[in-house]
């Protein structure tokens, strides 16, 4: 979750660029300024975390929220008033 600075030509184009580094890491937008990203491993999501902490612009707040598939099952989604299904986590496969 982020909120960085977007009343300058400058602050605009961090902004757009923190975006598209995010998008370059697999994350996926789920509202304006949260993104997500599905993590196989507790590894995969502990490198995750370390890059895009390298890519943390110098001005705004950027939040990191680790939350388990099953949390994330449990979420309840409203469009309107209507009720939706949280999306579903890429189908896992094993390889021997």
């Amino acid at each position: 979750m982020f909120d960085l600075p977007t009343i300058t030509k400058m602050d605009k184009k961090r902004y757009l660029n923190f975006r598209k580094l995010l998008e370059s890491e697999g994350f996926s937008m789920m509202q304006f300024s949260v993104y997500k990203k599905y993590c196989e491993t507790s590894d995969i999501m502990v490198a995750s975390r370390a890059r895009v902490k390298r890519l943390v612009p110098e001005k705004g707040e950027v939040r990191i929220l680790v939350v388990t598939d099953v949390q994330f099952k449990k979420m309840d989604i409203y469009f309107g008033k209507i009720k939706h299904l949280p999306d579903k986590g890429p189908t896992q496969f094993s390889l021997f």
